[in-house]
């Protein structure tokens, strides 16, 4: 009997410390979101180098982050940058310039049959911020690094 019992409490112990795996959450019935970034320069021509790291939340609700890197020159004065997300708890940019950087607008479109945006935001100084948006709330953040 006393045997039995042991291995009842053994049998207890390792179905608690097995974990189930994360729920997941199906993401493709969520709408997607253009991040359309454009980058206004001081000069109309320019060469530039810029990093971004985006953000979103995947179907078992982490933060992931995705770093991209560009680097050119702009005979016009501005440069466009784009990138699709899931309409899904949290998403976000962090972008580092350089000082040859006027301002940045982002603006966040839902695509579907009229996309019209929803989200705009204007960045003045030149440097590194974060913006973060909220999907579950419609709000954002700004942290400037």
């Amino acid at each position: 009997m006393k045997n039995y019992f042991f291995l009842i409490i053994f049998l207890l112990f390792l179905s608690s410390s097995c974990t189930i795996e994360d729920e997941f959450t199906e993401l493709t019935s969520h709408e997607d979101i253009l991040v359309e970034t454009r980058v206004y320069f001081k000069d109309s021509v320019t060469d530039y180098d810029i990093d971004f790291e985006y953000y979103k939340t995947d179907g078992f609700n982490n933060l992931i982050s995705r770093y991209i890197s560009f680097s050119g020159s702009t005979n016009n004065g501005r440069e466009t940058f784009s990138q699709v997300f899931k309409e899904y708890k949290k998403a976000g940019i962090k972008i580092e310039t350089g000082e040859n950087v006027d301002f940045i607008t982002i603006t966040l479109t839902e695509i579907n049959w009229d996309f019209q945006p929803y989200f705009y935001y204007r960045h003045d100084s030149p440097g590194e911020f974060t913006l973060m948006y909220d999907f579950e709330t419609n709000t954002y953040e700004i942290s400037e690094d």
